[in-house]
């Protein structure tokens, strides 16, 4: 089952790098801001590195310390700097294969340790169900975007899946000093991370004072003992996040905790309505996917001993939107605070919908159908024309375009630059011809008897 598993992920893998590797070559164009911004620090670091490790490193500190675009993310990506070099090539697959791949991972390992209503049936479809998984997240749009686009923010995906498996683990009140400090040091690295998703962390801690309530219900034996240890645990979890965030990086986090981000994020805040958010989130997602999102939330409330983690999950992603959206408007990787949710919601649903089949014809159907549909849902957002022959159908589907970046006056650019570079060269031998012919007079001027 083992080998069979790793099979499934090498294939994927493979394919998935595939079409990463066609996107990029595809891309004609000239890239900057966000679409830049990281593949510059990568390039900045590995140079450094190169000429002084001690100080690569202190810069690396002085930027987590200091910096709203630290480049910590960076860091774990010098192995393929060093191994492939610094075009955008190399740094975005640098991306895929470093962060993209173990986040989709580790997705399918959080899903297996949701148990179903069939645990007998579960574990002789583990191959299937881990299929299913990986299909929902590895072909999901939400997910690979802001991957070719260039940005890091996928990193965080990998922690926050790591410390919700730590979480879910066992009941709040139960859990060790090691698992409180491990969720601590997790939560404080998410946000140095990348900045916003404080936005997430103080989703994720809501989530855990509101269930450890609700929870005082469905504990056996002393409740009231059960809540004060399930509060003196999430206290102490915000405690340890807040402290080590503090002492890792104390002037960002003073600046964090006393900025008014609302009134300087305004420019990109589209309304100060929750509604036109709330329909960029159909815009984004689609119908389909959040229909599935929607039936596995209702599965996992309705199913006996998940009702607290559909509870926690939901406030979670309630809290985070409605946070973050009152700042500025979601952009695309800031969906990862989104989607990481819905994407478990969409994966338990179709994993219990699955095991509710009994012959093996309707499951093959409910596979083959599953995998054509996910795909559809991924290449009409990436390439282009799918959504046309689709017609109707593709309305249901993300209306998101992220067709590859291509300029057409690419050309024009690279004369106007030959042009430019030509001039400057001819500005510069004219002016040390003007300051040779200068020397030589004034070297011929002290020989000139004076009068």
């Amino acid at each position: 089952m083992h080998l069979a598993k790793i099979l499934l992920f090498f294939t994927i893998y493979l394919l998935l790098t595939l079409c990463t590797v066609w996107y990029i070559r595809q891309e004609q164009y000239l890239y900057f801001w966000d679409y830049a911004n990281y593949h510059g620090l990568y390039r900045k670091l590995g140079a450094r590195l190169r000429q002084s490790p001690l100080k690569a490193i202190s810069t690396v500190i002085s930027s987590v310390r200091k910096s709203d675009y630290n480049i910590l993310p960076a860091l774990f990506q010098m192995p393929f700097y060093f191994s492939f070099g610094s075009s955008r090539f190399a740094y975005i697959l640098s991306i895929v294969v470093l962060f993209a791949f173990p986040a989709i991972a580790l997705f399918t390992r959080l899903m297996g340790e949701f148990d179903t209503q069939h645990r007998d049936k579960k574990e002789a479809n583990a191959f299937v169900l881990t299929f299913i998984s990986t299909v929902v997240i590895g072909l999901s749009p939400q997910f690979w975007t802001p991957v070719v686009l260039g940005y890091v923010d996928v990193i965080g995906v990998i922690v926050i899946f790591t410390v919700l498996m730590l979480y879910f683990r066992k009941d709040l009140a139960d859990q060790t000093s090691r698992d409180i400090l491990a969720q601590g040091l997790l939560l404080s690295l998410l946000i140095l991370l990348r900045r916003w998703y404080a936005y997430w962390v103080v989703g994720f801690l809501f989530a855990m004072c509101i269930t450890t309530w609700a929870g005082i219900h469905h504990n056996d034996g002393h409740p009231i003992e059960k809540l004060r240890l399930g509060f003196r645990n999430a206290l102490m979890v915000s405690v340890i996040a807040v402290l080590i965030l503090f002492a890792v990086a104390t002037p960002i986090a003073v600046r964090m905790s006393t900025t008014d981000y609302r009134d300087i994020y305004s420019a990109y805040r589209e309304s100060d309505s929750v509604l036109p958010h709330f329909l960029g989130l159909i815009h984004h997602y689609g119908l389909w996917f959040l229909a599935t999102s929607s039936l596995g939330l209702v599965k996992m409330a309705t199913t006996e001993g998940k009702k607290l983690i559909a509870l926690f999950l939901i406030v979670q992603c309630i809290v985070t939107f409605f946070l973050f959206t009152r700042t500025q408007s979601i952009g695309v990787h800031h969906h990862y605070g989104i989607s990481v949710i819905l994407s478990i919601f969409t994966a338990f649903f179709w994993q219990n919908l699955y095991l509710e089949l009994k012959t093996h014809l309707l499951k093959a159907v409910f596979i083959s159908s599953l995998s054509v549909t996910s795909v559809l849902n991924l290449l009409i957002v990436f390439y282009p024309d799918i959504s046309n022959r689709l017609g109707p159908v593709g309305e249901v589907f993300s209306q998101i375009r992220r067709y590859p970046l291509k300029r057409q006056d690419l050309d024009r650019i690279h004369n106007l630059l030959h042009t430019l570079n030509s001039l400057t060269r001819f500005r510069r031998q004219n002016l040390c011809l003007s300051q040779l012919g200068s020397l030589k007079w004034k070297h011929h001027s002290k020989r000139v008897p004076q009068l």
